[in-house]
């Protein structure tokens, strides 16, 4: 019995050993310790890590393109989409799988505004992916047809005709021929105008929702809605009467003014609906008769386009518009020098394209026309000297005209001049001594000569001493020149004295605008019954006067 139990312990004990043997020598599954990306949120074009860590493994592999990887690393990755990354773990006992997720937002679709270069006039078209809007056509020569169809897919979602002038409204006939329109906005105005008869006859045949538009209506169109600002009601001018609207694309504010003035800025302000933004389309083609400094105060643009064509007769834009928007410290942008603009934004950021380069040519100036009337004068008379200073750049700056004469500089002057404005710059010199005179102005003008005129009529002299010595010292002699009666400025006078057997002559300086001029001398000490003779001759330019003077000593 004792040898019996000793059998079965000796067997129990083996296959306890067999066991342990087997368990001992039996392979694990691979273990993940860590699998993980950091952040799992991204925006499309940013990256995140892939953490991992893995034993008990032969082989570890990770999809979308990673392939075999270390049993423990990062990998940056950059998923153009939400994306899903699986890591494979494998060894001879088996598979392990283990996933992470990256959740990446679909794109936003960027937003394009298109101020279209149609001359004097305006045209907008604002386009996100399948949805446009059209706010005013410009005039029907050139239209806007030609540059829509690269644009819209039909059919055109809204159409707003800020107010009836052919300038807005007279391309918007050919784009109702053209294309399919869903809405039709108008601010209810009319016209007497043939060009506002036949637009609306096409507003009436296209089948369109038409609305008119009040402050506190929305346009709603795709993901975009636009907050009509003006008018609250026809009470003003036609420009003033203008539908102005605001746009905000994520962060991008954009506010279109039509032709609306002061009056509609007043308006909104009072109402407290002017805020900041980002780009402004400039009021009234840029006139000075919009954009007041307290609305700029208050939307301060960084952007501000204006839409005008190139030499347009109304000046526009005023150079007082350029000003106040450059006080602001916008970036201004015009389609008479950019030619069509475009502005395109993701709703964070914005970029600027022109079709044109924007930067105008610097001021460049012309001096032309020197002329010098009259061109012979008599001393004490007045030379008029002028040139015509033109700019010929492509923007304004000032220029100073430096009038020379005989080489010194005698005056000058400033003038500020917009781009392709001449001017007249005028100068007046009183000629103050007789000769010729060699005239510069304006540098490249030339050199040119003032001779003086002949003179006609009698020249005449006069002259007295008054309160002579008899007891020595200094004589006075008065001298006045004259020529037909008149004060002869710049005349020459010289004395001779003839005292008992002394002979000595004098110099008097010329003579003043009244003909006068004055000569001190001394001849000693006349004694009693002797006569001091006095001879004056006078002379001026080819002319000669005299006369006899002098005082009797008793």
């Amino acid at each position: 019995m004792r040898s019996k139990r000793r059998w079965y312990s000796i067997l129990l004990i083996g296959v306890i050993l067999l066991l342990a043997s087997s368990i001992v020598g039996c392979p694990q599954p691979p273990v993940i310790a860590e699998f993980s990306a950091n952040p799992t949120d991204i925006n499309s074009g940013e990256s995140a890590t892939l953490s991992w860590s893995v034993t008990e493994a032969t082989t570890v592999t990770i999809d979308q393109g990673i392939g075999d990887v270390p049993s423990s690393g990062t990998q940056s990755v950059s998923p153009p989409a939400t994306t899903t990354y699986t890591l494979t773990a494998i060894n001879s006992s088996g598979t392990v799988n283990e996933s992470v997720e990256i959740t990446v937002p679909p794109p936003i679709d960027e937003l394009t505004v298109h101020f279209i270069d149609v001359g004097q006039g305006d045209s907008i078209l604002i386009d996100l992916g399948e949805t446009e809007i059209l706010i005013d056509g410009g005039g029907k020569s050139p239209g806007v047809v030609t540059y829509l169809n690269q644009y819209v897919d039909e059919p055109l979602e809204v159409m707003v005709a800020t107010h009836p002038h052919a300038d807005h409204i007279g391309g918007l006939i050919g784009v109702l021929d053209a294309f399919e329109v869903d809405e039709i906005w108008l601010n209810g105005d009319t016209s007497t105008s043939e060009t506002y008869s036949q637009f609306m006859s096409a507003v009436n045949s296209e089948g369109a929702q038409v609305y008119e538009a009040r402050r506190g209506d929305t346009i709603e169109v795709g993901e975009l809605t636009f907050s009509v600002l003006h008018p609250v009601n026809l009470s003003g001018t036609t420009n003033n009467n203008s539908i102005i609207l605001s746009l905000s694309y994520g962060q991008v504010d954009f506010l279109f003014t039509g032709d609306a003035e002061q009056e509609a800025e007043v308006s909104m302000l009072t109402a407290g609906l002017v805020q900041d933004i980002e780009v402004l389309k400039v009021g009234h083609h840029g006139s000075k008769t919009a954009s007041s400094p307290n609305f700029l105060n208050a939307a301060k643009p960084e952007i501000a386009i204006y839409m005008a064509g190139t030499g347009n007769s109304y000046g526009h834009p005023h150079q007082e518009t350029i000003d106040a928007l450059t006080q602001i410290g916008a970036e201004i942008y015009g389609t008479d020098i950019c030619g069509t603009i475009v502005v395109t934004s993701d709703g964070e950021s914005l970029t600027v394209q022109s079709e044109k380069q924007c930067e105008p040519e610097p001021a460049k100036f012309v001096v032309s026309g020197l002329s010098i009337s009259p061109a012979e004068v008599r001393v004490g008379e007045t030379v008029t000297i002028s040139v015509t200073i033109t700019n010929s750049g492509g923007s304004s700056g000032s220029y100073t005209a430096i009038l020379k004469i005989n080489g010194g500089q005698v005056e000058t002057k400033n003038i500020t001049l917009n781009a392709g404005e001449s001017q007249v710059a005028s100068f007046s010199v009183v000629k103050e001594s007789s000769g010729i005179y060699t005239v510069e102005l304006g540098g490249s003008a030339g050199t040119f000569t003032v001779t003086e005129k002949a003179i006609s009529g009698a020249l005449a002299v006069s002259a007295s001493v008054k309160f002579p010595s008899l007891g020595g010292g200094t004589q006075t002699l008065y001298a006045t020149v004259t020529l037909n009666g008149q004060p002869v400025q710049g005349a020459a006078v010289g004395i001779t004295v003839y005292y008992k057997t002394v002979t000595r002559t004098f110099t008097a300086s010329p003579t003043g605008s009244d003909g006068k001029t004055q000569i001190s001398w001394s001849v000693g000490r006349p004694r009693g019954g002797y006569t001091v003779r006095i001879e004056v001759v006078a002379t001026y330019q080819s002319q000669t006067a005299s006369t006899t003077t002098g005082f009797y000593a008793p």
